[in-house]
């Protein structure tokens, strides 16, 4: 399989002089093409990958990420910026002559790449280029590289981050934009304002922060090694952010979960343990209240961005899952696999619409996650085994309706539909594993949540069956064929249910579920759809606004048995929409059940 490199490299050949990074012989014919053999995917495929299959993933990336930086020197000629690199880049020449190794670690850093995506974005955009970065790239490479330089170097909140390298804080009375960096015996010197300061490039240095990385105790499967990056300004994979070193507690905390839960994917996954090993090499911390639990990047090869979590399975749940991510960016990065064609998709694990690719993502991650709680089932106490036996139904049932999806997308490759079918047969072999009734309908109720809740907030009834509707009701016609509506992200709020923490806590921990106190959702999860109704209605009494309860009184009619829940529960959107219609229009708020109750006649 041929990459698209030779094309790239095709394109940012030009004849003004410039010359590449200096690139070793024994390096060209890389550089210019990859090949991913059919044995190599179809590691891909089924989930592990060998030592070889992730070599080849790091060598590809490593020329795209040299192409990505020719194409910011290109943007910036044809931008009349070239003088703003040109120190740099003759500076990065240098550095290389004398240590390639030691520029690829710097070019290699995460933020570097994601600010090589930042940069080529906004040149599409013709957007502002934040070209002054390369600076700092440059000038890490430098010292590095023990070659003397003098560069003017960005201040970021005040800060100056050199990747790979660590970082110092800029105090001044005033705010500062520049400073003058130059390289002195044993590190650098950095000036703003007329003042100096002396950045020895060791533990000891007053001013500067080194970056620092973790090793964990030898397994099975080896060790892991990481950098935990808390300073990088592009470490989450977004807009610049400023340094939020760790304190000494919290580096103990991350280290201690990091430790464990390699230890126990060590022991239940060691051939996933060794695949994570030899891709991700940074983790950055994530904030607790960011609200993301694992991030990666296609512009970031082998980072995790992550929140904290609770225990070292969760941790190493996350680490799997993203390290799946990074496996299929990679491949993305190679070779076709689906094409964006406009159509949205539910993901069972999203509340945003998705394209086919980020679609695609999900299945394959968590196929993976699937199959590692279908293994950790079988370890520990009842209360771990409960969990797990939730966490692989939950999954589970989310894939399955993702595959649903996939199935059939037009936008799908030939490799893609290759992709999708190994998928499929690892999520049919994890059916063989049984879990309780109970626990599949629990995983069932938060899939069916999460579906009608999506409907709710992103899909636009057709304005016709809106009208129709609306009219049929006021003389209590027929209501017309419900038809299919436009998906329009985030096109009302839905608001947050306590029904799926309910539904875990059901699952997860049966006593504490039933000291809770009977309100309609406790109910409805607890298996009494009749007194839930009755408090869905008299919720939507109050506000036939509150989509939550639209959705809960749609979960309970079903569940009643003698009531379907109708149209209710297959278009949700358009009842909510013409329920609000017949409001506006000054009537009196048609009475909820009987409401959904009509359309489900039509």
């Amino acid at each position: 399989m041929r990459s698209r490199a030779r094309a790239i490299s095709e394109r940012f050949a030009r004849a003004d002089g410039r010359e590449p990074l200096t690139v070793p012989a024994s390096e060209r014919d890389a550089l210019r093409m990859h090949r991913l053999s059919p044995e190599l995917f179809g590691q891909l495929c089924s989930g592990t990958a060998g030592t070889a299959t992730m070599r080849a993933l790091a060598t590809s990336e490593w020329s795209r990420r040299r192409l990505q930086l020719r194409a910011v020197l290109e943007t910036a000629v044809d931008q009349r910026s070239s003088a703003a690199v040109d120190a740099a880049w003759r500076l990065l020449e240098r550095a290389e002559t004398r240590s390639a190794e030691e520029v690829r670690a710097v070019l290699m850093s995460p933020g570097v790449g994601v600010w090589l995506r930042h940069v080529l974005h906004q040149a599409q955009q013709s957007g502002d280029l934040d070209l002054e970065h390369l600076n700092l790239v440059a000038a890490a490479a430098a010292l590095r590289t023990g070659i003397p330089f003098a560069l003017t170097v960005p201040v970021s909140h005040g800060c100056v981050v050199l990747p790979s390298l660590g970082w110092v804080r800029v105090r001044m009375s005033f705010p500062v934009a520049r400073a003058e960096l130059r390289s002195v015996p044993g590190g650098a010197e950095l000036t703003a304002l007329r003042r100096s300061l002396d950045l020895r490039l060791d533990a000891d240095s007053p001013h500067f922060t080194r970056s620092w990385s973790h090793t964990t105790p030898r397994s099975a499967a080896g060790e892991l090694t990481v950098a935990i990056d808390d300073h990088d300004p592009y470490r989450e994979f977004g807009d610049p952010r400023p340094p939020r070193p760790l304190d000494e507690d919290e580096r103990g905390e991350w280290t201690k979960l990091i430790d464990a839960a390699w230890a126990e994917l060590s022991e239940l996954q060691p051939e996933r343990a060794r695949e994570l090993a030899a891709c991700i090499g940074t983790i950055s911390p994530l904030e607790p209240e960011s609200g993301t639990i694992g991030a990666s990047s296609r512009g970031a090869f082998g980072a995790i961005a992550m929140s904290p979590v609770a225990s070292p399975e969760m941790m190493a749940e996350v680490l799997v899952h993203e390290l799946q991510h990074n496996k299929l960016n990679a491949l993305m990065n190679l070779v076709e696999i689906a094409v964006d064609d406009g159509t949205r998709y539910l993901a069972p694990w999203r509340a945003d619409p998705r394209p086919l690719p980020g679609l695609l993502h999900g299945v394959y991650s968590f196929a993976a996650v699937v199959e590692f709680w279908e293994l950790r089932r079988n370890t520990g106490e009842e209360s771990a085994r409960r969990q797990a036996d939730f966490h692989l139904a939950h999954h589970r049932e989310q894939l399955r309706r993702a595959m649903a999806s996939i199935d059939s997308a037009a936008g799908l490759t030939a490799l893609g539909r290759g992709l999708v079918g190994a998928v499929a047969r690892r999520l049919a072999a994890s059916e063989e594993v049984e879990v309780s009734p109970e626990t599949a309908e629990i995983a069932a109720a938060l899939c069916e949540e999460h579906r009608l809740a999506w409907r709710i907030r992103n899909l636009a009834p057709d304005e016709s069956v809106v009208r129709a509707a609306v009219d049929a009701w006021s003389c209590r016609g027929t209501p017309p064929d419900v038809g299919e509506g436009a998906v329009v992200a985030d096109r009302r709020r839905v608001g947050t249910s306590a029904r799926p923490r309910l539904l875990r806590l059901r699952a997860l921990d049966p006593p504490a579920f039933d000291r809770l106190a009977q309100d309609p959702d406790v109910a409805l999860v607890a298996g009494s759809p009749e007194r839930a109704l009755r408090g869905y209605v008299e919720a939507l009494a109050i506000d036939g606004g509150d989509h939550g309860a639209w959705v809960g009184l749609g979960l309970a009619m079903r569940a009643s048995g003698a009531r379907t829940g109708g149209t209710l529960v297959s278009h949700p959107e358009l009842v909510v929409e013409v329920h609000r219609r017949v409001v506006a229009l000054g009537g009196a708020p048609p009475p909820a059940v009987e409401f959904a109750e009509w359309f489900a006649a039509g």
